[in-house]
């Protein structure tokens, strides 16, 4: 399989999960979050805020194909991806990196808790 199939299968399973986690998780419940419509071929998504009154508009998360984890097989790398990578989109549609939020760049993670979490942190900066 190549690395980008791989980080499209990746995409779709993590979104699938988050779904299930945003209809269950009672502290998602709370922050009102949705998922955008996914593009079943593509390897990034979007998880959407409701508060107007802050710059912070969604999370983009990603399986980038080009990052340590996720080249594949012939950089001797999993056949599955392994990296998430997360960037804030502002309420232009913008990447924006907040420094309150730590966000020089991108933030990469391993694990759907892992992406929870950074969800919810996201999620309260914005609810304040």
């Amino acid at each position: 399989m190549g690395n980008i199939q791989s980080c499209i299968n990746a995409s779709n399973r993590l979104y699938d999960l988050l779904e299930n986690e945003i209809q269950n998780n009672p502290k998602l419940i709370e922050l009102g979050i949705t998922l955008e419509s996914r593009d079943k071929n593509s390897y990034c998504f979007r998880v959407i805020f409701e508060s107007p009154k802050n710059l912070v508009h969604a999370i983009s998360i990603s399986y980038p194909p080009d990052a340590y984890g996720n080249r594949g097989v012939e950089y001797n790398q999993p056949e599955i991806a392994t990296t998430i990578e997360t960037a804030v989109i502002d309420s232009t549609n913008k990447l924006f990196y907040p420094n309150e939020l730590g966000y020089s760049d991108v933030l990469r993670f391993d694990t759907l808790k892992e992406i929870v979490e950074e969800i919810l942190r996201v999620g309260n900066f914005v609810a304040k």
